[in-house]
Parts: structure tokens; C-alpha cells; sequence
């Protein structure tokens, strides 16, 4: 009888043998890493770039805001100059500087504009991130922008690629015209990629610039509590004093929720991965059961099977991790720019838009990677290392044991749906619960996926086992007997396509529900807008109008205003209009006779992402800030609102001008007549158009809804790459599982080609069996998808950010994820379908 020699000796053959067997099987190796690394990069790529957004998102804050404690804000036009001379010399405040800031379009390029006061900055002592202490500090050249309506500094590598040089004049195009403006000098930035695009000027250049003459947009202000108190009771009725962090809470709560949703995504993608290393353990332990069941007779313990395989594991998964952090960076880099533009185009303009590197991201990504492959390989470790020599080399006795479990199995996964659907029944509660909840739900699934596997596959032998053919028995049969492989095989090919079903079926009742409130909410049928020039600032001409009224095919005009106040809930967009409210507004909930109320301007209605965020019910009241102070208005409604994270009031033209100095229309809504064909009437309306001295963008509303839903699939598009990811993982994960069960079955196969099938025959019984795995992941994973699709709509996305949505289904989604699963099945079972046609059946039965 052969021994294994001395410990040591013995210990260096084991781990011999296990290296040996890594090579002799690359292609399973290499599979592995492969599905370990893939998950890995996704968790990877979307934390890295879900940190540069929120890194971008707090910067671009900071850039504007600073250290700053508080701000004193006004009502829509801002504050007036004259306000910050009053309040440091009356109440003797120094920690105060006025501040100012917007957009412009030099050389077709957007800036951003920043106003400072050198002698106010260097009271509050901040330090505008990317920026100097001094910001005016860089040569001498700069001294002269000091009380200049005209001269401004940048970042030279903006300067350069401008085409700008120091002293020349250039053009800045703003919503209030066109202004001129000088280029003083220019300083370097080390990290001047974290100034983004800005152009920093004294007070006075920039209110020239922005055509904002003797305002401001608020004084920023360092204040203990006594004197935060002094000024408030000193500030006039149209002026209040805010905390500055709150004024971004709630814009910041939205955006992190966007984080969380991608990242939850690329969290399941990884629950996929660690399904896929567990096939793939125990398929390397059943490949190696021979000699691992000598090693077992010849007195190798339990405990050194067990690390055996658990080292194998780790050191495998701690490699595919190293290589799926680097996959990662490089695809967050890719995915940054759409997650920073989602961001930008639905909650804040961000002024950043910079890659930024997170060390702890990288390492975080290594050690989940580890991690997972090390739980992963838990039960097949333990499972082996507790066999008996004789059972490590007969894999009967483990078909039969998993049959056994398949009930204990799908009873903890419905205990674990139960939990899941427990958590989610509060209609206000935490995202992250929702997420936990989803994920039990998931898993749970998961567990009931073997049970109605062998339960669908005994269904169809029992139906239609009479019709089918010999070679479709032998599959459906291999594919039942084989519970243990092919269950987890047909769960993560689930999950997979049920994410992408899932996703689909939400993003195309989000798309549904866009289209049916632009329906709904754009009133008339042609949008005039001023961007720029004597319009934009001062109203459209009444010569305009008029030649508007009088035009062939238009039959009314509206008037539309949309600013920026504060409120007690922070910034909002108040939104003002002439036309009937029962015209314009898709509603959620109405108070009686509340559009009656509403056109009489006795109230106002709000968004629904503002309600739900700010728990706000019909009859209550909201207080915005007015040119008489704030003023608490009562809600009669609450509209459905899909067009950005901040809330949104509306209200009638006749209540705003109770309480503000009437802004002047930059809106117009042109209604036409039955009939009218839009592609004659808009050239004839540019041509009245072109005699003005003013930028406009005329649109149609059918134009307008192509716009708006190319900028939602825009901003949907990074789903569809995680989805596309996930998908990938499962497809290695059922290369895994087939490339098992073709181990598994070789002497089955080797004794059907011993008795005349032929290779193509061998091939073909293993592309049946893999399809029909597709098929039934295809259609367990229908119903997963559906369930994880009404979770995001009614759950998930109502927590993130307020929406309800209506409920769409796309039957070709449906189908797409039906015939995925096929496909995807079908591929990954053509390396294995070629590797059992050419098995050799007198090595393969030598031991038979």
C-alpha cells in the first residue's frame, strides 16, 4: 500500500498537486478569474465613478460656496448690492463677502463665472477648492481688476484653448445678451482640472458680464449663533438667512440615491459572480474527487481538504481581483462622463467633471473580490473535506443528496421573499432597506430556482416524454438527475436576465410615463423661448406679439415664467402661467374644486418629488420667499413632475404678481388651429423672428418630446451597460456549469459512443440540453423580472426620488430576456458540446 510521505513533504505534494491541476485545466481557471473578475471590475467602475460624481458634485458646491455658515438669500432677481454695505456697516459684521455667479458661452463653450470681492475673501479666510487662498493674487497684472466692469482672469490652459491671450477682449453670451469682456492675465493650477471651466472675476466685472447690474445672489457669511440671530431679526421682510449646507440637503439626498441605485446594480451583478465560483468549485472538486479520494484513504485530513480548496480559491480570487480593479478603472473612467451627466442634467449643474482616484475604492474592490471567493468556496470545501474516501469518488451520492434538499432549499427561499416583502410594505421608508428587502427577494428566488427546475423538467418528461426523441429524453433527464449543477447554472442565468428584464420593464414604464405627462403638461403646440438679448431681459415686444396674434394658423398665446426662490425646504423652481390649470397639469391628487381655486390664485400646486420628499399632503402649506417675505401658500394639488431632482411649485400669474414685481414673460405657448401643418407655419414664424434683436428657440412640442426622451435615453444608457455586464457573467457561469456536467457525464458519454453515437450525435445531445436550460432560465426569469420591476417602479425609485410611475410592459422586452437566456445558454454550451465529441471512449471507460 502506498503512503503519503512525511508531513511536510506530504503538505508540498498537496499543494504540488493543486498547481499541477491549475495548469493541466486552463480553460476552467481561467473561467473563474474570469467571473470573479468581471464582478469585480462592475462593483469597481461604478464606485469609482460614483465617487468622481459625488467628489464633483461637493466640489462644485464647495467652489461656489466654500466654508461658508450661512447665506442671506433674496426673492427671484437676488439681492441688491447695497444690502452688503449695510449689513457690515450697521451691524459691524467682517466674516461677509458678496457672492455672484452664472453661466456664460465664450467661444461656444459654457463657463461658469464667479464673482469675487478680494478684500471680502480675505476677511473669511476660505479656500475655494483648486483654487489659491489668494484667488487675485497670481501676477501683477491682476491689481488691475479691482473695481473693473470689464477685466477677468482664468486658468491659462483655459486661456489656451480659447484661443485667448492676455489682453485681448472676447464675447460672453449670457440669458441676459451679449457683454464684453477682457482677459487680464492668467495663472497655472497644478490640479487645474479641479477648477473645471471658470472664469473668476471682481464683483462688478461679473455683474456686467451676466448682465446683473447692483445684484447679487446672496452674501456668504461665517456667523457664530448670537450674531446669525442679530441678523435676522435685522434683514427686511424680502430677505432671509439660510444654513448653507441645508440649502444642497435635499439635492444632495437625490443624487446619492442615484449612486445607490447603480451601485446596487452592480451589487447583483456580483451575486451572480459568487453563484458562478461556487459551480466552479465544486466542479474542480469533482474533476480531482479520484484523487482526492486517495489522498483521503492515505490519511490526508479533513482539515487539510478543507484549506486545500479554500486556499486555491483565495489566492485565485485574489488575482482575478487585482485584474478586475485594474478592468475597473478603466471602466470608470468610461462610465464617469454618464453618471457626472445624469447628475448635471437632472439635480445640479456641476461645475466638475473630473475622473477622481480613491485608493480605498481599489483596495475595497480587491478584498469583496476575495471575499466572495472565499464564501463562495465555503460549502464545496466543506463538502468535500466531510466526504468519505469512498464517496469523494463516486458522485452519485451527491446528485441524491441535493434532490433531498430541494424542499429545505425552496422553503428558506420563500421565508426569505416573506422577509423581503415584509420590509418593503412602509409607503415611507429607507432606500437602503428597500435594497436589503430586494435582495432577499433576489436570493430567495434563487433558492426556489432548483426545486421548480426539477419540478418544470418532471412536468415536461411527463407530458411530452412519449414524443420526444431519444436524445431529447437522455437531456432532459441529465439535465434533472444533475439538480446540483444545473440548478445553480439556471439561477444565475436568472438572475442575470431578470435584472435585464427587470431594468427594461422599469425604464420602459419610466419612457411611458414620460411621454404620457409631456402629453398632458406641454400646454399649446409651439414653444417660443428668449435665450439671449432685449427679450430675454426685458419680455418679448409687443409688436411681436402682435404680429404672433395676427398670424395665419395661431389662435392664442400664453404666457410662461420659470425662476428660482428659496423656500423653507431650500432652492425651488417656481414655475407661473395664464393657462387653466385643468389645460396644463398632469395631477396625482386634487383637493376639491382645486382647479377652480387654483385659476382664482388662491393657492398653488407642488411636484410630486417635492410631496414625497418633504412628506407634504393636500391642505397643508408651503412658505416661499418673496420680494414682501416668505409667504405660506396652501397646496391644492400635487402634479406629477419628471423634469429635475429640485422641487417644483406652480402657480397662477394672478398670485404671483400679489407677491413679487412682475417678471417679464420668457416663455411663450402658441396654440394652432385643427388642422394647421407645422413645417409651413414655423419657417413663416422664424422669418417674423430674424427683424428682432434677440436669440430664440422655436420649437414644437412634438419636437420638444423627441428632445426630452433622446436626453432620458441618454441619461438611462449606463443600465444598459451594467445589464449587458451582468448578462456576461452568467454566460461564463453556464460555460462552468456545462463544462461540469460534460465531466460529469464522461463515462455516460464515452459508453454512448462505445455503443455507436456518433460526435455529432454527442454534440447535438449537449446543445439540446444546454438550450433547454435557456429555455427554463428564460422562463423563471420572467417572473423574477417582473416582480424586481414593480419593487424599482413602486419602491426603489419612489424612495430615491419621489416619482410614481405608471406601470408599462414591453412585450419585446419580455422577449428579449426570454430569447437571451436561450442564446446566451445556447453559446456557452458550444465549447462543451465540442470538448464531449471528442471524448475518447476507451480512455475514458479504462477504469470502468
Amino acid at each position: 500500500m502506498v503512503t503519503l510521505p512525511g508531513k511536510a513533504s506530504g503538505s508540498a505534494l498537496l499543494w504540488r498537486s493543486a498547481l499541477r491541476y491549475a495548469m493541466q485545466h486552463r480553460w476552467q481557471t481561467g473561467l473563474n478569474i474570469l467571473g470573479i473578475l468581471i464582478g469585480v471590475m462592475m462593483v469597481v467602475a461604478v464606485d469609482l465613478a460614483n465617487n468622481s460624481a459625488r467628489e464633483a458634485f461637493d466640489t462644485s458646491i464647495d467652489m461656489l460656496n466654500g466654508s461658508i455658515t450661512h447665506q442671506v438669500v433674496g426673492g427671484s432677481e437676488g439681492i441688491p448690492d447695497l444690502i452688503f454695505t449695510r449689513l457690515k456697516t450697521e451691524l459691524g459684521i467682517r466674516k461677509a463677502a458678496p457672492s455672484l455667479s452664472g453661466q456664460v458661452r465664450v467661444s461656444g463653450k459654457e463657463l461658469t463665472v464667479i464673482g469675487i470681492d478680494v478684500i471680502s475673501e480675505a476677511g473669511l479666510q476660505r479656500q475655494r477648492p483648486g483654487l489659491p487662498r489668494n484667488a487675485f493674487a497670481f501676477t501683477g497684472n491682476l491689481i488691475a481688476t479691482i473695481g473693473s466692469a470689464d477685466r477677468v482672469v482664468m486658468i491659462e490652459s483655459l486661456a489656451r484653448s480659447l484661443s485667448i491671450q492676455v489682453n485681448d477682449s472676447f464675447n460672453a453670451v449670457t440669458f441676459n445678451g451679449t457683454s464684453t469682456a477682457t482677459l487680464a492675465a492668467v495663472f497655472e493650477l497644478p490640479e487645474s482640472e479641479v477648477a473645471g471651466d471658470v472664469i473668476l472675476a471682481d464683483i462688478a466685472a461679473a455683474q456686467n458680464l451676466l448682465g446683473r447690474a447692483g445684484m447679487l445672489d446672496s452674501i456668504d457669511l461665517i456667523l457664530d449663533d448670537n450674531e446669525a440671530g442679530q441678523l435676522r431679526n435685522w434683514l427686511p421682510a424680502s430677505l432671509a438667512l439660510v444654513d448653507a449646507q441645508a440649502r444642497n440637503d435635499s439635492v444632495q439626498q437625490m443624487s446619492d440615491a442615484f449612486h445607490i441605485n447603480l451601485l446596487a446594480m452592480s451589487l447583483l451583478s456580483l451575486l451572480v459572480a459568487g453563484l458562478l465560483i461556487y459551480n466552479t468549485v465544486t466542479l474542480s472538486v469533482l474533476q480531482r474527487q479520484k484523487t482526492l479520494g486517495i489522498f483521503r484513504a492515505q490519511g490526508l485530513t479533513r482539515r487539510q481538504v478543507f484549506t486545500l480548496v479554500m486556499v486555491e480559491n483565495g489566492v485565485m480570487g485574489l488575482l482575478a481581483s487585482l485584474l478586475g480593479v485594474a478592468a475597473g478603472f478603466l471602466l470608470g473612467r468610461f462610465l464617469v462622463t454618464m453618471v457626472t451627466g445624469t447628475v448635471d442634467a437632472l439635480y445640479f449643474d456641476l461645475l466638475v467633471t473630473t475622473f477622481f482616484l480613491d485608493p480605498l475604492i481599489l483596495v475595497k474592490g480587491i478584498g469583496l473580490g476575495v471575499l466572495l471567493s472565499l464564501v463562495s468556496a465555503v460549502l464545496p470545501a466543506w463538502h468535500a473535506a466531510r466526504s468519505k474516501p469512498v464517496t469523494l469518488q463516486h458522485h452519485a451520492a451527491q446528485g441524491n443528496e441535493w434532490h433531498s434538499k430541494l424542499p429545505w432549499l425552496a422553503l428558506a427561499g420563500i421565508v426569505l421573499m416573506g422577509l423581503g416583502w415584509v420590509m418593503l410594505l412602509p409607503d415611507y421608508g429607507s432606500l437602503v432597506t428597500g435594497f436589503i428587502a430586494l435582495t432577499f427577494i433576489v436570493f430567495g428566488f434563487c433558492l426556489l430556482v432548483p426545486l421548480c427546475l426539477f419540478l418544470l423538467l418532471t412536468a415536461l418528461l411527463k407530458i411530452g416524454g412519449s414524443n420526444l426523441s431519444l436524445s431529447g429524453l437522455m437531456a432532459m433527464r441529465n439535465a434533472s438527475s444533475s439538480i446540483n449543477r444545473t440548478g445553480l447554472a439556471v439561477a444565475a442565468l436568472c438572475v442575470a436576465v431578470s435584472v435585464t428584464v427587470g431594468v427594461g420593464v422599469m425604464v420602459g414604464s419610466f419612457r411611458g410615463t414620460v411621454i404620457l405627462w409631456l402629453e398632458q403638461s406641454l400646454p399649446g403646440d409651439i414653444q417660443l423661448i428668449a435665450l439671449s438679448g432685449p427679450a430675454a431681459s426685458n419680455g418679448f415686444p409687443a409688436s411681436l406679439r402682435d404680429d404672433l396674434t395676427n398670424m395665419v394658423g395661431i389662435t392664442g398665446l400664453h404666457d410662461a415664467v420659470l425662476v428660482e426662490v428659496e423656500s423653507e425646504f431650500g432652492p425651488i423652481r417656481l414655475g407661473i402661467n395664464d393657462i387653466s390649470g385643468d389645460e396644463k397639469f398632469y395631477m396625482k391628487d386634487l383637493v376639491p374644486g382645486g382647479f377652480t381655486t387654483f385659476d382664482l390664485g388662491e393657492g398653488v400646486f407642488v411636484s410630486e418629488p417635492l410631496a414625497y420628499l418633504q412628506t407634504l399632503e393636500l391642505n397643508d402649506s408651503i412658505s416661499v420667499l418673496t420680494d414682501e417675505g416668505l409667504v405660506a401658500f396652501p397646496i391644492l394639488g400635487i402634479f406629477y413632475d419628471y423634469t429635475s431632482g429640485i422641487g417644483m411649485v406652480q402657480m397662477q400669474l394672478s398670485l404671483y404678481t400679489r407677491h413679487w414685481d412682475l417678471k417679464p414673460a420668457t416663455r411663450l405657448s402658441l396654440d394652432l388651429a385643427p388642422g394647421v401643418d407645422q413645417s409651413i407655419l414655423l419657417p413663416v414664424i422664424e422669418q417674423s423672428l430674424a427683424a428682432y434683436d434677440s436669440n430664440f428657440n422655436l420649437i414644437s412640442n412634438s419636437q420638444l418630446r423627441t428632445l426630452t426622451l433622446q436626453i432620458f435615453d441618454r441619461t438611462f444608457a449606463i443600465t444598459n451597460v451594467l445589464r449587458l455586464l451582468a448578462i456576461l457573467v452568467a454566460f461564463v457561469g453556464v460555460v462552468s456549469t456545462l463544462m461540469a456536467l460534460q465531466l460529469e457525464k464522461a463515462r455516460e458519454f464515452a459508453i454512448l459512443r462505445a455503443t455507436g453515437m456518433t460526435p455529432k450525435q454527442t454534440s447535438g445531445l449537449i446543445l439540446k440540453q444546454t438550450t433547454l436550460l435557456g429555455v427554463c432560465s428564460g422562463l423563471l426569469a420572467l417572473p423574477l423580472g417582473l416582480l424586481m420591476s414593480n419593487i424599482l417602479i413602486d419602491v426603489i425609485n419612489r424612495r430615491s426620488f419621489g416619482w410614481t410611475m405608471q406601470h408599462f410592459l414591453p412585450p419585446s422586452v419580455l422577449l428579449e430576456g426570454f430569447v437571451l437566456a436561450v442564446v446566451a445558454a445556447l453559446l456557452a454550451g458550444l465549447y462543451p458540446a465540442w470538448r464531449a465529441s471528442r471524448i475518447r471512449p476507451a480512455l475514458a471507460l479504462r477504469e470502468e
